[in-house]
């Protein structure tokens, strides 16, 4: 192995903000009746959107550094799509030339895609006689693949595909546009979801002190007692109202109710009394 040219690592390790130490996100479900978690990488948030930028990011470092690709050379590559999308995008932010071989039957996005990358296309191999003529050889490169893997690739040193802490936080703040750090976003979340909880819980509580009067939940102050006194309400609101228009045909009614016992009653005078009419059907309409 070389050492890695300054210009050189300093472009390695700009890309690798950007490829790489994905996200790993917890799914949960239920199967069956059953309680399961599904943990999925986010390999989307990679530079071209592929996990194939790991495999693109890691031969171009370990090209240089066994001094089989210097500055300047031209990347070629055969590929049918996601890899030739990585090639392009960190060859040429390496500064390579470089040219993308395809079929014909690639789709036009991807095609366009890749010369946006700044790269050469060549759209070869139109016919299915000359991908038989092509047999023997694929057939006898995938052998040399499977001894490499065998016999080779075990003797090779480890490579640590993590970041590291400095890199890691550089990729969350360019990503984000944020100033904040992991830490100070997950506690700024956990503080605002507090206090969404603590609001549901002060404008659910009344309705289920009048709705469930009889019905006390232990550990007032407990996320499960939380869960269950702002669950009961919603589901006694899902119960009367299923819906938007329901909600707007109840405070019709109160309306309707409210006009009359204020005319009965003459609890205002009656100019007074059309005026309030009148507001409280705009914010009906505005509603």
């Amino acid at each position: 192995m070389t050492r890695l040219a300054p210009e050189i690592g300093r472009r390695i390790n700009g890309l690798k903000c950007l490829v790489g130490n994905t996200p790993l996100l917890a799914i949960d479900f239920t199967i069956r009746g059953q309680h399961r978690v599904l943990y999925a990488k986010a390999e989307h948030l990679n530079m071209t959107g592929s996990i194939k930028d790991r495999m693109a990011l890691y031969i171009t470092e370990q090209g240089y550094a066994r001094g089989e690709l210097r500055p300047g050379d031209r990347i070629v590559e055969a590929t049918s799509g996601n890899t030739g999308i990585a090639i392009a995008a960190v060859g040429r932010a390496m500064g390579h030339p470089v040219t993308i071989f395809m079929p014909e039957w690639m789709s036009r996005e991807r095609i366009n895609l890749i010369r946006g990358l700044g790269a050469d296309f060549v759209r070869g191999t139109p016919a299915q006689a000359r991908y038989a003529a092509a047999q023997g050889a694929a057939l006898a490169a995938l052998d040399r693949y499977t001894g490499f893997v065998r016999d080779s690739l075990p003797g090779l040193a480890e490579f640590d595909w993590r970041m590291g802490r400095a890199m890691f936080d550089t990729k969350w703040r360019y990503y984000l546009q944020a100033s904040m750090s992991p830490e100070e976003m997950l506690r700024a979340a956990e503080d605002s979801m507090r206090a969404v909880r603590a609001e549901m819980l002060r404008l659910a509580q009344p309705l289920h002190d009048q709705w469930f009067s009889g019905h006390r939940h232990a550990g007032a102050d407990s996320a499960a007692a939380l869960n269950a006194v702002v669950g009961e309400v919603l589901a006694r609101i899902g119960q009367d109202h299923t819906n938007r228009d329901s909600m707007v045909a109840q405070g019709q009614k109160d309306v309707a109710e409210l006009e009359r016992f204020v005319t009965d009653h003459r609890v205002v005078s009656y100019q007074r009394h059309k005026e309030m009419i009148h507001a409280s059907r705009e914010r009906q309409l505005r509603a």
